[in-house]
């Protein structure tokens, strides 16, 4: 393989065939690669759901460094959130992100290795501006993570707005309760109606 196209092929590799590298060959990838300016294949590897732990630790101290040279601000911000949305990642480090508002709390938010005390803390913190177009993907994102309980979920469907927070979210959530689901069947049934309705 020329060492010109080689980061091209293992950009594929990692954004297309994801669910095909072996622990093994993501080891091999990590040894290899040579640490980019725009933090590409760092981001395509830590977006990963089979990059093995360690290797998403060592993405999350690239990412978080204060030494490590990219490219913009942007491009290490970005492989901060792929990080912190990686299931993999200890809930130490997310803990860590947290506590020093390194990173963006939607991210923080999907992660179901985040601690229920600090779900709980950033549901709180939007829910004072139920408005917000930020806090509604907070929102999204807490009803899609499945370490969110039925009492939160309750919280969270409460709180969003027609049209604000999506209910595939809380569909997709093995956590919500029969009858948000249910009110959320109903709705869908009128909202059906009424577009039939439309086209008459």
């Amino acid at each position: 393989m020329a060492s010109d196209s080689s980061p091209r092929v293992i950009n594929e590799l990692l954004a297309q065939h994801q669910h095909k590298l072996t622990d093994t060959m993501i080891r091999e990838i990590k040894n290899r690669m040579v640490p980019s300016k725009e933090g590409i294949i760092e981001s395509h590897m830590a977006s990963n759901p089979y990059t093995p732990e360690d290797i998403v630790i060592d993405l999350f101290n690239m990412a978080t460094s204060v030494d490590e040279e990219m490219a913009t601000t942007e491009a290490k911000d970005e492989l901060l959130k792929k990080v912190l949305e990686n299931h993999n990642l200890p809930e130490e480090y997310i803990v860590k992100a947290y506590e020093l508002g390194l990173a963006d709390n939607e991210s923080i938010a999907s992660n179901p290795n985040t601690p229920k005390k600090i779900l709980r803390d950033i549901f709180l913190k939007y829910q004072k501006d139920p408005y917000n177009r930020y806090g509604s993907r907070i929102r999204n994102a807490l009803a899609l993570n499945p370490s969110v309980q039925s009492n939160m979920l309750r919280e969270i469907y409460k709180d969003h707005n027609a049209g604000d927070s999506s209910d595939s979210s809380f569909v997709q959530n093995p956590n919500t309760p029969s009858d948000i689901l249910k009110s959320i069947y109903l709705k869908s049934k009128r909202w059906d109606g009424n577009a039939n309705n439309a086209h008459l």
